[in-house]
């Protein structure tokens, strides 16, 4: 089964991927542009083997341009499943 934070990690993940290739960036250019030494950091979020820390989070979400909203749906949308 699967657990509800694997679940926020994929659909954050996905939504993160999707938003820097709208953006025309790569992995390395990410990880480049928030002061690690490897795209791994970037792809581990992206395929939801880990959550991005807040700190990132607002460094991703102004990178890609991302309204705040977006984000809150999916945190929202994680937090409903745990309640539920």
């Amino acid at each position: 089964m699967v657990s509800s934070d694997q679940v926020f990690r994929q659909d954050m993940g996905e939504f993160l991927r999707c938003s820097r290739v709208k953006k025309n960036l790569s992995q390395r250019e990410v990880s480049q542009l928030l002061g690690y030494k490897s795209p791994q950091f970037v792809s581990n979020i992206e395929r939801g083997l880990a959550a991005p820390p807040f700190s990132s989070l607002k460094h991703l979400m102004r990178l890609y341009g991302l309204d705040k909203s977006e984000v809150i749906k999916i945190y929202c949308k994680h937090l409903k499943r745990i309640l539920n």
